[in-house]
């Protein structure tokens, strides 16, 4: 996750991705399953506010007033904004994307992946899952020259396994306010008690991904 993945690595993930998300897109079992059920978003909201002035603290000079001003809207508008992903059209949401959770086989030529780590998985909108993944897991370079056809090609398998009425518009808007869960995550990891090595890979390397992903996208709008 620190190292970043390459593109064509990106590629494989999110064509995995979207094969996992169009297996189980709208499928009423989902809705019958407590277990599946989204989170209470009062306590994550609670967390987020509790969290900020800490993570300002911490941050120091690298939080930029930009930056600041989002976080602190944030903080008013975070459970808000979490509301519309658990709404239609949803689907089985790992909710934990990331390369440490993902595990490369077989021949360079066709690898294959194993995703671990379901304990968060939920009932949920699977743009979760590729801004997650896309918002972090690349550097910001990459992200920046691959993000759109990346984008693109989760939407394009999402229609050949069958899924209807999603247009790449609401991916992409869907995918912009998304980005704010990765940013959330951040926030709520740099102000707990984290070893100073994890508190500097979150803060010098996860952070930056993140939230220059938020600004690329215009996010706060």
């Amino acid at each position: 996750r620190v190292a970043g993945c390459t593109p064509a690595e990106a590629e494989l993930i999110i064509g995995e991705i979207a094969r996992l998300h169009a297996a189980w897109w709208l499928q009423p079992c989902l809705g019958k399953l407590d277990w599946l059920r989204p989170f209470d978003l009062g306590p994550l909201q609670e967390t987020y506010r509790r969290s900020w002035n800490v993570f300002v603290v911490r941050m120091g000079s690298r939080l930029t007033d930009e930056l600041r001003t989002i976080g602190e809207l944030l903080g008013t508008h975070l459970a808000a904004l979490f509301e519309r992903y658990w709404d239609a059209p949803w689907t089985l949401v790992h909710n934990d994307i990331q390369l440490d959770n993902i595990f490369f086989s077989g021949a360079d030529a066709a690898p294959t992946l194993t995703i671990i780590d379901w304990q968060s998985v939920v009932r949920g909108q699977g743009v979760l899952d590729v801004a997650g993944f896309l918002g972090g897991n690349l550097t910001i370079e990459d992200r920046r020259a691959h993000e759109d056809r990346l984008l693109k090609l989760y939407h394009q398998q999402l229609l050949k396994r069958g899924v209807r009425g999603y247009s790449f518009d609401d991916l992409r808007a869907g995918y912009r306010a998304a980005l704010f869960d990765g940013f959330s995550r951040m926030v709520i990891a740099i102000a707990s008690q984290l070893t100073p090595e994890q508190e500097r890979i979150h803060r010098d390397i996860l952070w930056p991904r993140y939230s220059a992903a938020v600004l690329d996208l215009q996010a706060d709008a």
